[in-house]
């Protein structure tokens, strides 16, 4: 991943139905300390499965700029309405930077 763009992350959320929770996805990057929480039905949208659940995540320039280079930790979590909540293990990715800093627009 580059700091700076606009990735979109697929999510698989095997064995598990999330038709009626809450999820939220933290991604952390570890040397500067910095943190991205988001949370369905605001920032994205899971499809329910009856053996699995998916989701897609978009980061803007921004989100990607806040971020520093170096591994970066994704964990999704969720919760039911009755209380019962569970996790994903933790996934890692590299921050690579880039040579032009900030947001980039396509205009005049």
């Amino acid at each position: 991943m580059y700091r700076g763009t606009t990735p979109s992350i697929d999510i698989v959320f095997d064995d598990v139905n999330l038709e009626e929770a809450k999820v939220y996805i933290t991604l952390y990057e570890q040397k500067s300390k910095t943190q991205i929480d988001l949370e369905s039905g605001t920032d994205f949208v899971v499809s329910p499965g009856l053996n699995n659940s998916t989701t897609m995540i978009s980061l803007t320039q921004e989100q990607t700029l806040a971020l520093g280079t170096g591994l970066v930790c994704i964990q999704a979590r969720w919760v039911f309405q009755d209380g019962v909540a569970g996790a994903t293990q933790v996934a890692e990715v590299q921050m690579q930077d880039v040579l032009k800093k900030g947001v980039i627009e396509y205009g005049d």
